[in-house]
C-alpha cells in the first residue's frame, strides 16, 4: 500500500498468462452490451448482424493476450514501436 505498494506475485511472471489474468480479474469482458448477461437494453439484439464480428474481435483480443506472459510486459519487447 502507499507509495511503494503493488502486488506480490505467487509465481514467476513468465508463468502468468495475460489472457488468463484478464479473464480472472475482469468481472465483465463484454465489448458490447449484447454480450453481457443483461442485454435487455439493446433494441436490435434480435436482428443485429454485428454480433459475429464483435465475437471474432473478442477472440482475436484474447488470442493476442494468450500469447504473452506478464514477464513479456516487463521487458517492453512485445511491441517496442507501438503508438496510437
Amino acid at each position: 500500500r502507499g507509495k511503494n505498494g503493488g502486488f506480490r506475485l505467487g509465481m514467476p511472471a513468465k508463468e502468468i498468462n495475460l489472457g488468463r489474468l484478464v479473464r480472472y480479474t475482469e468481472e465483465d469482458i463484454s465489448i458490447v452490451e449484447c454480450f453481457g448477461d443483461n442485454n435487455s437494453n439493446c433494441k436490435i439484439v434480435e436482428s443485429c448482424l454485428l454480433a459475429g464480428v464483435f465475437a471474432k474481435a473478442l477472440r482475436a483480443f484474447f488470442d493476442v493476450l494468450d500469447g504473452h506472459s506478464l514477464e513479456d510486459l516487463s521487458t517492453g519487447l512485445i511491441f517496442p514501436d507501438f503508438s496510437l
